[in-house]
């Protein structure tokens, strides 16, 4: 039986320094790549404002290494959805369940210095899927 954990499942984590933009390293983006290539096909959608250069950037240089390692983005990336939330800095990790690719994820972004916060909302995320979106920073 499938359990459900409360919206949010995981800690804010929050990297140090502001002030640089968020970019990942080759390095980075490498080791990500490989951690989530075991999870290929893994359903995938990423966001961003829209209006902020900085978070489309990033969000473009994770749509890249999602592609490399084999995830599904099924249709273009959003942008707009969540620009409103002022609550919110960093990236949000939205998954309708806890799974192995949602941690791979998860830990890639920690290990790579990035802020995530991570929740369980099946009402917003198809069971499977997993949603990714960079707001922008304060």
């Amino acid at each position: 039986m499938k359990r459900f954990l409360p919206l949010l499942f995981l800690s804010i984590a929050l990297a140090a320094g502001q002030s640089e933009p968020r970019v990942l390293s080759a390095a980075d983006r490498e080791r990500l790549a490989r951690a989530l290539t075991p999870f290929k096909g893994q359903k995938v959608t990423i966001g961003h404002p829209g209006t902020d250069a900085e978070a489309a950037q990033l969000a473009d240089q994770l749509d890249e290494i999602l592609h490399r390692a084999g995830w599904v983005q099924p249709g273009p990336m959003v942008t707009g959805v969540g620009a409103a939330r002022g609550d919110t800095v960093g990236i949000d990790l939205t998954v309708a369940e806890r799974t192995r690719a949602s941690d791979a994820l998860w830990n890639g972004l920690l290990a790579a210095g990035l802020d995530v916060i991570a929740h369980i909302n099946p009402a917003v995320v198809r069971e499977g899927a997993i949603s990714v979106f960079v707001h922008a920073r304060r």
